[in-house]
């Protein structure tokens, strides 16, 4: 015990300390002051990934969106869509839902809708498609 309480164990265990200390401050400066910094880090590495994974939209492949909303798609909607997709030109589907019973049993409502769609079954698996519909607010 008496050879642990020596100068040169109480130098090198401050200096080991001191080291541990410093590392946790740097860690919880980078976390609290630079969280911005670290957000736009982690969302440009996520992106990245996506897209990787994602791959590129041939030339000539249909964009679809699909209206089910019963309003027009604005301007500034397709715009919008269009950027958060990447795409270059989406073609708008509007689909006419008509009166939808509010009973549960909407399936067949919304069945005959999407039938309407003239897709092949190849076209729903193979064209890249975002839907657009009313949001509630109740």
């Amino acid at each position: 015990m008496p050879d642990l309480l020596t100068q040169n164990n109480l130098v090198t265990l401050f200096v080991f300390t001191t080291g541990i200390v410093s590392i946790y401050q740097l860690l919880e400066y980078l976390t609290t002051k630079n969280i911005p910094w670290l957000f736009r880090l982690i969302r440009k590495w996520w992106r990245r990934i996506v897209k990787r994974f994602r791959g590129v939209i041939p030339a000539g492949t249909r964009q679809l969106i699909l209206n089910f909303s019963g309003h027009p798609v604005l301007p500034v909607q397709l715009k919008d869509i269009g950027q958060m997709m990447h795409w270059s030109i989406p073609e708008v589907i509007t689909v006419s839902l008509g009166n939808v019973p509010e009973d549960h049993n909407f399936v067949s409502t919304i069945e005959k809708a999407v039938e309407k769609i003239a897709l092949s079954p190849e076209e729903w698996q193979s064209i890249p498609i975002v839907c657009k519909g009313d949001k509630k607010t109740s």
